[in-house]
């Protein structure tokens, strides 16, 4: 290891938006991915040791920098969460009910979904398909980049845990209430 690759992948790590898979690394620092893997390897024994507030954490195939959970509520005071809770309930009923339509989505969660849908949409973190006269609602484009999920595995854990049916379907559970 060089003495530039650890401080490269904090900065690759600090800067990106999204979580980095080695091979993004890789790409841009240039260096050898076994390489990438014995440094990353080391900075997370590092960051988890010493006194610290971040930490580098992996997220299924990739890696990013973050908060240590303990300092989340405290930086709450100078900065907003890019999500509101609001949004990631939205974002996890559809996660789990691929093709809920709007209405469903408001007698679950509440009336106020207008402008929260919008901006998952505009995030490409939702998808809309029409169906009649109404709009089912999908996972979006970037809705695996975001959260480090891999797709497939989220329609694995779908059909493992029966998600969508109406057993596992919240909007069918809130009907026989």
């Amino acid at each position: 290891m060089d003495d530039q690759t650890a401080p490269e992948i904090e900065a690759l790590l600090y800067s990106a938006k999204n979580p980095l898979s080695i091979e993004n690394i890789s790409d841009y620092t240039g260096k050898d991915k076994n390489e990438i893997k014995r440094t990353l390897k080391k900075l997370i024994t590092e960051y988890s040791t010493r006194n610290t507030s971040l930490e580098i954490v992996r997220v299924g195939k990739r890696y990013m920098m973050q908060l240590k959970p303990q300092f989340y509520q405290l930086s709450t005071k100078v900065s907003e969460p890019e999500m509101t809770k609001y949004d990631l309930k939205v974002l996890s009923l559809v996660a789990g009910n691929p093709g809920i339509t709007k209405g469903r989505i408001k007698k679950i969660v509440g009336e106020k979904t207008d402008a929260c849908v919008e901006k998952l949409l505009n995030k490409r973190l939702l998808k809309t398909k029409k169906k009649g006269r109404s709009e089912e609602y999908f996972t979006g484009k970037e809705f695996s980049n975001y959260f480090g999920i891999d797709e497939r595995k989220l329609d694995e854990l779908r059909r493992k845990n029966k998600l969508g049916d109406n057993n596992g379907n919240p909007a069918e559970q809130e009907k026989s209430n």
